[in-house]
């Protein structure tokens, strides 16, 4: 039996003094007891005229309706980036598992199913790929993963992602198995892949291509599309232009300028001179030279290649370089601009070396204006880059120097320079000739 009109009435203005104090219904952790009491009277007494007219004044609900739960479920998805599993939030997991049981044949639900990878979803029921392959063992005592499951898996992966930005014109969750997968093959093709002629790269490179013409505009993206385009000879011939013109330039600099439709990452440009410079080794063109280690630094510079280095203005990078310098470990550069002066100082000097600038202090060496870093090594008869595997790739460098009248001055250089033992090695047709030229000049 419902409780009297009078009662009722005492309840409603004690609900009105607590909503006008707090502007709405308090949180629990705010006042318990009123936030109980008036969820308890809108539950059990939302028929009362009183009430109703209470609930319509101040837009109350009786408890949590369909679109709080969809609101509240959706904001614990994006905060996790997927669905979270019993053991890293149990709570959460059976918040979400509810809602997706409860409203299961709701258009957001379904939504939300794909975003986040549900089970149900992913990879997709009816991919064209098919179930996973049978041959799929590991060894993982020598760390082998069948080719089949690899392909299978990208193949499954951007078939997926691809499905969710066509239907729902959003990406899946960034922590999903779709996107984690992505985001590695990326980091592997950043890291390890120049030749786009491998079949793993062409898949994603067509993925790419895919979500491109989709209309896809997310950073990810658009940096791991063009990054495909920077080997492009165009490209590379303005990188060169670039280098020439001030002498060095920072990573960060040429990632940001190199192709116009879309900066790249830092990571990607730096590892591609890492891997041209010590991985491809038949390559001898004027690609720029660095100090290129394992530590990615955007403050790693590359600078101008020695068979090109007669074409700089040195004057002119020079008066540039002394007019917006600063002490650049002490106060990083921010903009464009400040990325372009820094790499024509490191024209004049090399402290490009720095790992982590942000706590390197104090004014440092003042530089030395009167000549560039280039020179004071050509005179020392010393290399101002660095090859980390193939030192035979010095041997042009060395025969630069011969050829213009310097003298191979450091001892560690004569040691290795060893010319019986280099005329009995394996040389390419290539090295050979240089090796040829290089014992021409030399004795």
């Amino acid at each position: 039996m419902g409780r009297k009109t009078t009662d009722i009435e005492q309840k409603v203005t004690e609900i009105k003094e607590i909503l006008e104090r707090y502007g709405r219904i308090p949180k629990q952790t705010e006042d318990r007891a009123a936030h109980a009491t008036i969820k308890y009277y809108l539950k059990h007494y939302e028929n009362e005229p009183q009430i109703q007219k209470l609930m319509v004044q101040y837009n109350l609900r009786a408890g949590k309706d369909k679109e709080d739960h969809l609101k509240e479920v959706s904001s614990l998805l994006k905060e996790h980036g997927r669905i979270p599993t019993v053991k890293e939030n149990l709570a959460d997991y059976g918040k979400i598992r509810y809602f997706f049981q409860k409203y299961s044949d709701l258009s957001e639900v379904i939504k939300l199913k794909y975003i986040y990878a549900h089970l149900s979803c992913f990879p997709l029921p009816n991919s064209r790929f098919g179930p996973r392959p049978e041959s799929t063992s590991c060894d993982f005592y020598v760390g082998y993963v069948s080719p089949e499951y690899i392909d299978w898996k990208n193949n499954i992966t951007y078939e997926y992602i691809e499905y969710v930005y066509a239907n729902f014109q959003s990406l899946p969750g960034p922590e999903t198995k779709p996107m984690v997968n992505l985001k590695r093959n990326i980091r592997n093709w950043y890291r390890y892949n120049i030749d786009v002629s491998k079949s793993e790269q062409n898949l994603l490179f067509e993925f790419l291509q895919r979500m491109m013409d989709l209309g896809c505009n997310d950073q990810l993206i658009k940096e791991a599309y063009y990054s495909f385009f920077f080997d492009n000879k165009d490209v590379q011939e303005k990188v060169r232009r670039l280098v020439i013109e001030n002498g060095a330039c920072a990573i960060h600099y040429i990632a940001q300028v190199a192709i116009p439709e879309c900066p790249l990452d830092d990571k990607f440009v730096y590892y591609y001179y890492y891997v041209n410079q010590n991985d491809r080794i038949g390559i001898r063109d004027k690609m720029p030279l660095g100090e290129l280690y394992s530590t990615i630094t955007p403050f790693r510079v590359l600078r101008v290649h020695y068979r090109d280095y007669h074409m700089c203005d040195v004057d002119k990078i020079r008066e540039s370089a002394q007019c917006h310098y600063r002490n650049w470990q002490k106060f990083l550069p921010e903009t464009l601009e400040e990325w372009l002066y820094y790499g024509q100082s490191e024209f004049f000097c090399n402290k490009a070396d720095f790992s982590t600038p942000h706590i390197v202090g104090g004014l440092g060496n003042p530089i030395d204006w009167t000549t560039t870093y280039i020179d004071k090594q050509i005179l020392r008869g010393l290399p101002y880059f660095r090859y980390f595997k193939d030192s035979l790739r010095y041997l042009d460098y060395y025969l630069y120097l011969l050829e213009n009248g310097y003298t191979l001055k450091d001892e560690g250089l004569l040691k290795y320079l060893d010319f019986e033992k280099l005329k009995s090695m394996d040389l390419d047709m290539q090295d050979r000739m240089t090796l040829s030229k290089i014992l021409e000049l030399f004795n």
